[in-house]
């Protein structure tokens, strides 16, 4: 049987921990280093770095206390940048916000003028396919009424279904259970229970147990080699 391992919550808190680069920072856009830097002070290094910072361009830069110490950033690393409040990820080569800039036609400036969360202007609607709806036909048609000509055929069908269902129903509760097949139907039922008790006894044997050496909860598949 195969093991399985989930680290605990514990450990992979102190994996996240270990990951210093999941620290905001400061800002992305500084060239130069600032002249007063608190100890802690994290900066992603802007373009054509001057003094301290020259050549590390895209680094991640955390003043010590004495000195800059540097890490150079590897695809896909995401941080925190406070001065944006925004996330950027990298992608081997810049700093981007993994979903894109604000950019075309749906700009909120143009859309929220009165800023209240709340679209303000809508002119068409594309379906994917070449058409277009204008703001007026979605109105129109949200507002149409339900006024189905054949709601008196629907209305005779859902009758239909009820009586026959209620039928059927009265008949099932009026039903003696004296049944011929009782030896078949015991069979049935010793076999439900032996394929009940081999899932229990499956299941047990399965069971997570805590591996302290490790932080990690262990798991046996009893179906794997």
């Amino acid at each position: 049987m195969a093991e399985r391992r989930v680290p605990t919550t514990t450990k992979v808190q102190a994996m996240i921990d270990a990951l210093k680069w999941l620290v905001p920072v400061l800002d992305k856009d500084l060239s130069d280093p600032p002249g007063s830097p608190t100890e802690g002070d994290r900066y992603i290094v802007g373009p054509t770095a001057t003094g301290d910072w020259v050549g590390k361009e895209n680094n991640i830069a955390e003043w010590d206390g004495s000195v800059w110490v540097f890490t150079a950033p590897l695809l896909g690393m995401a941080i925190f940048v406070t001065d944006e409040v925004e996330i950027y990820v990298f992608d081997a080569t810049d700093w981007l916000k993994p979903y894109g800039e604000a950019v075309g036609d749906m700009l909120k400036s143009v859309y929220d003028i009165d800023d209240d969360g709340i679209v303000d202007k809508a002119e068409t609607i594309d379906d994917g396919e070449g058409a277009s709806a204008t703001a007026v036909d979605v109105a129109d048609a949200v507002t149409k009424k339900h006024d189905h000509a054949n709601k008196t055929t629907l209305d005779a069908i859902e009758e239909a279904f009820t009586t026959a269902l209620k039928t059927a129903y009265d008949g099932a509760v009026a039903d003696q259970h004296t049944h011929a097949n009782i030896t078949i139907l015991d069979a049935i039922e010793e076999a439900f229970t032996t394929a009940l008790k081999a899932l229990y006894d499956k299941a047990y044997s399965s069971r997570a147990l805590y591996d302290a050496a490790t932080d990690e909860m262990v798991f046996t598949d009893p179906d794997a080699v």
